[in-house]
């Protein structure tokens, strides 16, 4: 049986992950399920469904975000895109306005504060 690929995807400001989330169903049924930093869901959602069933957090999740901080620091703002696989990591790509800023999120409350987060690092 082939592994389908799943992207981990963390908003990083001032090279600390603040939120994440895991895209997954490529190619055939895309959802995107969100999460704050500690792994808690959040209920979100970003012009894609959530999963039907919530995915399960990685037993390296720590080492993830490690990873993920180091390549975030001094940057104020950057998304950084990792695969795990088999339980080792890829890095992905880093994306410095997710979307081209042009998706929102629902509820407002997270379009909100993710501003918030741009507003104060980038003064």
């Amino acid at each position: 049986m082939t592994q389908r690929l799943v992207d981990y995807k963390f908003f990083c400001f001032d090279g600390r992950v603040e939120f994440m989330f895991i895209a997954q169903g490529r190619g055939k049924d895309l959802r995107f399920d969100f999460f704050d930093r500690y792994f808690r869901p959040l209920d979100v959602e970003n012009g894609v469904k959530k999963a039907d069933k919530l995915p399960e957090k990685p037993n390296n999740y720590d080492y993830m975000i490690c990873i993920v901080e180091k390549l975030a620091k001094n940057i104020n703002n950057v998304r950084v895109d990792l695969y795990n696989i088999s339980g080792k990591i890829y890095f992905s790509e880093m994306t410095f306005y997710h979307n081209g800023g042009m998706v929102c999120f629902e509820p407002y409350w997270m379009d909100k504060m993710l501003g918030e987060y741009f507003i104060k690092k980038n003064i």
